[in-house]
Order: C-alpha cells, then sequence, then structure tokens
C-alpha cells in the first residue's frame, strides 16, 4: 500500500487540506492523518476478502445504502467505501451498531 504524492498527499499542508474536505464531506469522520492510513487499509483487507462475502457485503449496501449516515455520509458512496468506513470507525474503537453488523458480516468480528 502506498500514497500517490501526486494526489493531495505530498506535503503535511495538503494532507491536513484533504483531511477537512473530507471530513466536510462526510468521509474520515474523526479527522486524524491516521484515519486515511486505517480506512485505505480497511479497502486492501476489502480486496482479500472472498468472493461470496464481497457478493454478501455488496447485497447489504444495495438494501442499506440510504441508512449509513450512522458510519458515515461518505460510506453511502458503495459498498467499498461502506466497508473502508465501517473499519475506521471499528479501528477507532467507536463502532456504530451498523458498521459492526458490517464486519461481522464480513468475518472480520463476531
Amino acid at each position: 500500500m502506498s500514497f500517490n504524492s501526486q494526489f493531495h498527499y505530498n506535503s503535511r499542508e495538503n494532507i491536513a487540506k484533504k483531511l477537512k474536505r473530507d471530513k466536510e464531506r462526510g468521509a474520515f469522520a474523526y479527522g486524524k492523518p491516521a484515519d486515511i492510513i486505517t480506512h485505505e487499509f480497511g479497502h486492501l483487507m476489502l480486496k482479500g476478502l472472498p468472493e461470496q462475502t464481497i457478493h454478501k457485503l455488496e447485497a447489504y449496501y444495495q438494501t442499506n445504502k440510504n441508512d449509513l449516515e450512522q458510519i458515515s455520509r461518505y460510506a453511502k458512496t458503495n459498498f467499498r467505501e461502506m466497508f473502508a468506513e465501517s473499519f475506521l470507525q471499528y479501528r477507532n474503537t467507536q463502532a456504530s451498531p451498523r458498521a459492526r453488523e458490517i464486519l461481522k458480516i464480513a468475518g472480520i468480528i463476531e
């Protein structure tokens, strides 16, 4: 996993600006630089899940996409962001019931 230095991650100032913009649009709700890494690691974990689990998460998203606000507004974007934002909440020890449900489907938690 790496960050593209051409895309916001080439200076401390640009990272701070990106976090502020992301927080305003409902992503990375905690607004800490480590949240970017945790969120992106969530994407990496998703790629490693079995195809059957991916399909379950996609179906869950389709059924619940309008009710993901307790995770973040950004989680409503698509099932990948739903998962990454849920993982971020969980790693920050503030997982909503919805985020915990998603991670249970994925087999990340029991």
